[in-house]
């Protein structure tokens, strides 16, 4: 109907004769018939902006393309002016006191998968194109923070099983980098994610023999860092307080045992944890070239590597 609707107002302003008359009448009829007719709509309690998200986005960007097929002959300057005129009342008017509302209000919603169900990115971020630097934005983005700490908040409460919560915060808060600065990710991350982090891995037991040990919760922490998520010296304290002080004593306690000295056990055991540690050069992770830069870890290493020399 908007192609017809389009067809139409092309016609009149054909037939009025002169271009400023066209365009005088063809404003006429977007400022005070169309648009009044859709900011009502919007305003109404039919259009919902976190359900109906993709409805409000494909009237916004029909109406766009209305004003470009609405009189063929028409400047580009004077449909820019008119899509302003678009902006003004749809976009600043409709949409973003209506999204201001809906973060307030919200809650998060787990599925039977202990994962967010109705993600504020969802109904937000598609509309990001839209806005111009508008100052009612920085509220916005306020109150979208404090609903993502509470959304972590929130997960943590409802599931038990840590590696399961470090990924669903990895989606939750994965989907906002591109809109928050860096530090603002890393504050949430340090709030909320990084104390259970460091309660989940000073339980995970170092074992001596390869085969019994659990790299889940510490490969979740890899990935976590990788995903940009996490500052670069929580990262390395979770490594060296929780983990790898628990790796050293237990090197030092095999190299101690007196009456069958396991030589191969603990060079098998050295070498997969630096493996897993540094990684290989050409191929590092994100996480891995981190901990190769930290003299800490490499001094633990190569004290390690001198505990096994001195049994040889």
């Amino acid at each position: 109907w908007m192609d017809h609707l389009a067809t139409g107002i092309d016609k009149l302003c054909i037939a009025v004769g002169s271009d400023s008359e066209a365009y005088s009448l063809r404003e006429m009829t977007f400022t005070d018939i169309i648009v009044p007719w859709i900011s009502f709509a919007m305003n109404s309690s039919n259009w919902d902006p976190v359900v109906n998200v993709e409805v409000g986005l494909k009237m916004h960007e029909a109406l766009l393309t209305l004003i470009d097929k609405s009189f063929i002959g028409a400047e580009v300057e004077e449909n820019t002016l008119l899509k302003h005129v678009i902006h003004r009342e749809i976009i600043q008017k409709c949409v973003q006191p209506n999204l201001q509302r809906a973060v307030s209000y919200w809650k998060p919603k787990l599925d039977e998968n202990n994962v967010v169900s109705n993600p504020m990115h969802r109904w937000i971020l598609p509309w990001l194109p839209y806005f111009r630097n508008e100052s009612a934005l920085g509220t916005m983005f306020t109150d979208i923070r404090r609903s993502l700490k509470k959304t972590l908040s929130f997960i943590s409460k409802h599931e038990p099983d840590d590696v399961a919560f470090f990924r669903s915060c990895i989606a939750t808060l994965s989907a906002w980098q591109k809109l928050f600065e860096e530090s603002t990710i890393f504050s949430l991350t340090s709030e909320s994610v990084t104390p259970r982090f460091a309660r989940c891995l000073a339980r995970v037991p170092i074992e001596f023999s390869n085969d019994k040990q659990l790299w889940d919760q510490i490969n979740t922490l890899f990935d976590y860092f990788d995903a940009g998520l996490m500052s670069e010296d929580e990262f390395l304290s979770l490594m060296e307080g929780e983990i790898l002080a628990s790796w050293a004593y237990t090197l030092h306690c095999a190299t101690l045992e007196e009456k069958q000295l396991n030589l191969s056990g603990i060079a098998k055991f050295y070498s997969v944890w630096k493996e897993r540690v540094f990684g290989q050069l050409s191929k590092c992770t994100k996480s891995q070239l981190a901990l190769r830069g930290d003299l800490m870890l490499c001094r633990l290493f190569y004290g390690g590597l001198e505990m096994i020399r001195a049994l040889i």
